[in-house]
């Protein structure tokens, strides 16, 4: 074992920490560094304790909740944001009421919700059929993908537009009247236990300070109430309300384009028929498609001026000054909660490079459905729609926090990689030849959640609200803090051992130690999907 502290220490001296594969790569492993002696004490576990010491000593996971890379001892990064329940209230009071464990702090990762938030007017003046071209750039660090769409409405002379919506039952070429840019956009929602966070990581502190913002308080209400109701009286669904404080930080590297064009087509009063039947007879959107334009507008937003919006919106609050803001551009009064968290499904190759970086996985491409049809991701999405309704949460902001001012480390080189609030980390360092790129390029996190790097969660409730909208058994993984624990010494590691032991006697859970881990490099290639080039070597596995 001491071998292995060793090693550990020797390659954060050469500097081949986070060096990942070819694809971009898992930010490194944790790896269990159990049993030390007294004896082992000295300048190697000073230096892991003061570089790699863990904001907790045991996580606690459902059975069936190890992925693959366990078999090598390395805990995939981020792992907690995959985790989809199977944990109870009941067993988590069980762990709590362990003698010696300071902190229990649970977290339940709810679910991914869809947001619909209105953004600019479009301000139009002329009768007319206008196009809109809304370009997505993605910088995820290594290549910048652009993604162009195109669609077609109209404005003025309504009545006409809407009787032809009527007759072809809404499939029609021209989209609904729009008056807004509207961008949609999906979050992850989590729950915590406020009081066990807060000692964890300091949570409480990290709100940003004004007159606006607080903390979860005990009064906070958790509800399911009615939305509508039918003619009947009888509740066609239910929304659940609860408290949420949210980031202030998007991760993500996306611009958004708008660009309005009006189509050099006749469409007043007298010929908006004429127009209409033309276009129709010649193919419809094909026929718009190869009609010139002008431009009248331009619009560009980033991601984290839409996070802001939706800040700003749900709270009526300006994110970064904290002055009142009277438009709300939500579009409705609730979010959608449409799929569930999900782990990485990896399989072992052969390393290229076995000296360097002993370990090496493969992303399994999951097949998912979405609305425009069959799609490939890296995380299966598994939907919550049951018999065609998808619950509907109505959060209600009471605060936002600044996750740089948490207390884990913030240092890219020693920071261990499964904290809750900030993505993963990757570097690409292999080419799809096989030749190491120098120096390495960092890999970005992507807006969408079933990409390889994806925003941590964005608005945190608490295990109450999960436990009413997610069942009896909401909670992903508990993060326990051992009274006492604070050196890597036999003592501790006996101490720990007994805990994890008393732990799975009493709840049945799975438990790992975290004490004394350490980021490791490991190579992961990310298989081409959805036209994306393959990152990495071609011929790993």
């Amino acid at each position: 074992m001491i071998r292995l502290i060793w090693q550990s220490w020797w390659r954060r001296k050469e500097r081949f920490l986070l060096l990942l594969f070819g694809a971009l790569i898992i930010s490194a492993g944790l790896s269990y560094l159990v049993g030390l002696s007294e004896t082992s004490k000295g300048t190697i576990v000073d230096e892991l304790q003061k570089r790699w010491s863990a904001s907790y000593h045991i996580v606690v996971r459902p059975e069936g909740s190890r992925s693959i890379t366990e078999s090598d001892n390395l805990l995939d990064p981020n792992y907690l944001s995959g985790l989809d329940g199977g944990i109870s209230l009941a067993q988590y009071e069980q762990i709590k009421a362990i003698d010696n464990i300071e902190v229990a702090a649970p977290i339940a990762m709810i679910g991914y919700g869809t947001y619909n938030l209105y953004l600019d007017n479009y301000e139009l003046e002329d009768e007319g059929i206008y196009r809109l071209i809304e370009e997505e750039v993605i910088n995820d660090g290594i290549t910048e993908k652009r993604n162009e769409t195109h669609s077609y409405f109209t404005y003025g002379n309504d009545a006409i537009v809407h009787q032809k919506f009527i007759e072809n039952e809404g499939d029609y070429f021209l989209g609904p009247i729009f008056e807004n840019i509207v961008v949609v956009r999906s979050i992850l929602f989590a729950g915590i236990d406020p009081e066990q966070e807060a000692k964890l990581i300091g949570l409480d502190k990290a709100i940003i300070a004004n007159d606006h913002n607080r903390y979860f308080a005990k009064g906070d209400i958790v509800e399911e109430r009615p939305l509508t109701e039918n003619q009947s009286g009888k509740d066609l669904s239910d929304v659940f309300s609860f408290p949420v404080i949210f980031s202030d930080t998007s991760y993500t590297d996306l611009q958004t384009n708008y660009t309005i064009e009006k189509l050099d087509l006749p469409f007043d009063k007298s010929e908006a028929s004429i127009t209409l039947e033309r276009a129709e007879e010649n193919g419809g959107r094909n026929y718009l498609d190869k009609q010139p334009g002008t431009v009248i507008r331009k619009y560009t937003y980033d991601d984290q001026e839409v996070l802001e919006e939706l800040g700003n919106s749900m709270s009526g609050y300006d994110m970064v000054t904290g002055d009142p803001v009277y438009e709300n551009r939500l579009k409705f009064d609730y979010i959608t909660l449409d799929n569930h968290p999900s782990q990485f499904q990896y399989k072992q190759v052969d390393s290229p490079f076995k000296e360097r970086w002993p370990y090496a996985y493969k992303i399994e491409v999951q097949e998912n459905e979405g609305m425009q049809g069959a799609y490939e991701g890296f995380r299966k999405m598994n939907s919550f729609i049951e018999d065609g309704l998808a619950p509907l949460i109505a959060p209600y902001w009471i605060g936002f926090y600044d996750p740089t001012n948490l207390d884990i480390s913030k240092d890219p080189l020693n920071e261990l990689p499964m904290e809750t609030y900030r993505p993963a980390s990757a570097e690409l360092v292999l080419d799809g030849d096989r030749n190491p790129v120098n120096p390495p390029e960092t890999l970005k996190p992507e807006v969408s959640p079933d990409n390889f790097l994806a925003n941590p969660p964005g608005m945190l409730t608490t295990i109450e609200a999960a436990e009413m909208i997610r069942g009896d058994q909401p909670i992903s993984a508990i993060r326990v803090k051992v009274a006492g624990v604070s050196e890597l010494t036999g003592e501790s590691q006996e101490m720990l051992d007994l805990i994890a032991r008393e732990i799975e006697e009493k709840t049945g859970l799975n438990t790992d130690i975290t004490l004394g881990s350490s980021p490791q490099p490991a190579l992961t290639n990310i298989p081409a999907i959805n036209n994306q080039p393959e990152y990495g070597c071609n011929k790993c596995g």
